[in-house]
């Protein structure tokens, strides 16, 4: 899944991938065994922390695996992150979004816009092999759908005093409208709502709340969205 986070807005649009962009990007991407031969001590420690809680956050959401699996399950997505971002630019005019599933079993997920059909295929990496899906059929690739959350987030703040935020998911094509209130105040402004979703063709709902929330920082970026 990705997740855009746009204006006051945190969009879950296709899940940047999970830990395993986070793990490379960051500078991160050593297998345990590399690491241990090319690193001081206190920079091992520091990698076992950090695939420690990778593997923590894992089974926090997926309760059926095995440490060990898990610990497998980490090491193949960091060992993924080249291919991965080999899809992202063989792919980019139709990306929809990639994502990390976990259940039923380990896989990819790519998701494309268009109806062209992509086999699956398997990758072999260092950490095992990995399965690879394409769904086809999206209405949007991930830039527009992020561009059009950023409209619609223009409109909604323009519109609505209360508005906090807006999270959407582009393999789904919906959104959730976060405003404070209750459903009272929702009710108050489905027209708004109806509207926007006629216009941009995205499925939104409200989401309200009787707590403030701080709105989150422009930025915009790839995460990963493992369905668990």
């Amino acid at each position: 899944m990705r997740w855009v986070f746009i204006g006051e807005s945190q969009m879950k649009g296709s899940r940047v991938l999970k830990s395993a962009l986070a793990l490379l990007l960051g500078g991160m991407a050593f297998s345990t065994a590399f690491a241990q031969q090319h690193v001081s001590e206190k920079e091992q420690r520091e990698l076992d922390e950090e695939t420690a809680v990778a593997v923590r956050n894992l089974l926090s959401r997926v309760s059926s695996l095995s440490v060990d699996e898990a610990i497998r399950r980490i090491q193949l997505e960091t060992a993924m992150a080249p291919l991965i971002q080999d899809i992202q630019q063989k792919y980019a005019a139709r990306l929809a979004g990639i994502s990390i599933e976990q259940l039923p079993d380990f896989h990819v997920l790519v998701r494309l816009n268009g109806e062209g059909a992509v086999p699956p295929r398997q990758w072999a990496t260092a950490a095992g092999s990995v399965r690879v899906e394409f769904s086809s059929g999206h209405p949007f690739t991930s830039e527009e759908f992020s561009n059009r959350l950023e409209d619609i987030r223009r409109e909604v703040q323009a519109a609505i005093p209360g508005f906090v935020g807006l999270t959407g998911h582009v393999g789904d094509n919906e959104a959730e409208v976060r405003i404070r209130g209750d459903a009272r105040d929702a009710r108050k402004y489905q027209d708004i709502l109806a509207r926007l979703q006629r216009v941009y063709g995205v499925k939104l709902r409200f989401k309200t709340s009787v707590v403030p929330e701080k709105n989150a920082a422009r930025a915009f970026g790839y995460a990963a969205s493992a369905r668990v």
